[in-house]
């Protein structure tokens, strides 16, 4: 197992153990906004000086939270700070997810091409309505990441940018499949 890999399986032990979410030791640590996230999900190496930051949430060093042999600190021995994340994470009931499921926004924007939904004229925003709702939750019920997708390839060789319909509402691209458009 490379260094990188067992890093990322000792920060995600710590941070299961202790109940604590990526967020909130992302904050303790003062890194960036999902840093963390990348980091764990090994997307990012981190540098020695965020190693460092990640074993002060344990109130270790970097040394130490490397050692296997290494005991992990009763919560009582934690920091004040990480010590009072645990209570408010415990009194609000949130619980750290195992694993994120990643949601492939483009496959589910395939399924809604060929479930027929881009047939007739619709904006990105009428689309979001058709996600599931963990999807929608996943892209923060941004119609924008829709837009980005339906412009790239492969999509914007099967999607075209339409003009609004008469009697319509709505701001923004309309959207449409191209065999749909030439076949009227």
């Amino acid at each position: 197992m490379n260094e990188n890999k067992r890093l990322r399986d000792v920060f995600k032990e710590y941070r299961l153990h202790y109940k604590l979410t990526q967020e909130v030791v992302e904050q303790l640590a003062k890194l960036k906004k999902n840093q963390y996230s990348r980091i764990e999900s090994g997307k990012q190496t981190p540098t020695p000086q965020e190693i460092e930051n990640i074993a002060n949430v344990y109130g270790l060093h970097n040394f130490q939270i490397m050692n296997p042999k290494q005991r992990k600190p009763s919560i009582k021995k934690l920091p004040l700070e990480t010590q009072k994340a645990i209570l408010d994470i415990e009194k609000a009931g949130t619980k750290p997810k195992r694993e994120h499921k990643k949601i492939d926004l483009g496959k589910e924007i395939d399924k809604l091409i060929d479930d027929g939904k881009l047939n007739n004229p619709i904006t990105a925003k009428k689309l979001l309505e058709f996600l599931p709702v963990a999807v929608r939750e996943d892209i923060n019920n941004e119609s924008m990441r829709i837009t980005d997708l339906l412009c790239r390839s492969p999509r914007n060789k099967r999607v075209k940018i339409v003009d609004k319909p008469e009697g319509e509402q709505g701001a923004g691209n309309w959207y449409q499949l191209l065999e749909c458009i030439n076949t009227k």
